[in-house]
């Protein structure tokens, strides 16, 4: 019964366009690539949540590996992006959401830049590596 159940539920999500993305909480992270493998929690990407045992994480990106303006790696980048506007006061001191798109442009590395001095994360250069990561999977500020 159990089984068929959560076999509903799937299929429910998958045939309305949902997308499945598996929580950190269970999961061993790849270093390269920070994408959360054998987890048995579920959550859409860009619903930040925390968890006990990782931190917030918004369904993007479980990984620390550094990331800057011009980054490649568009979902480190987008994780970054739900954090600063699900998870901070970027929006309450008069700035507009950061648009998740990936882009580590001039707006997310502000964000990131201002995330860092309110944290007191050094140096606040706009460069989020292990530190702010750890800044950013903490406790909601």
């Amino acid at each position: 019964m159990r089984n068929r159940v959560a076999i509903g539920v799937l299929t429910a999500l998958l045939a309305g366009g949902g997308a499945l993305t598996l929580g950190p909480g269970a999961a061993a992270s790849s270093a390269d690539t920070g994408e959360a493998k054998n987890s048995v929690q579920v959550q859409a990407p860009g619903t930040c949540v925390y968890y006990s045992n990782f931190g917030n994480w918004c369904g993007y990106y479980s990984g620390t590996a550094e990331i800057g303006y011009g980054s490649p790696n568009h979902l480190a980048v987008k994780e970054i992006q739900s954090l600063i506007n699900q998870k901070t006061y970027w929006i309450w001191t008069g700035h507009k959401r950061l648009k998740v798109d990936g882009q580590f442009g001039d707006n997310t590395r502000k964000a990131v830049k201002w995330f860092q001095s309110i944290a007191r994360v050094k140096p606040y250069d706009g460069i989020v590596g292990k530190k702010t990561w750890g800044a950013f999977r903490a406790s909601p500020l």
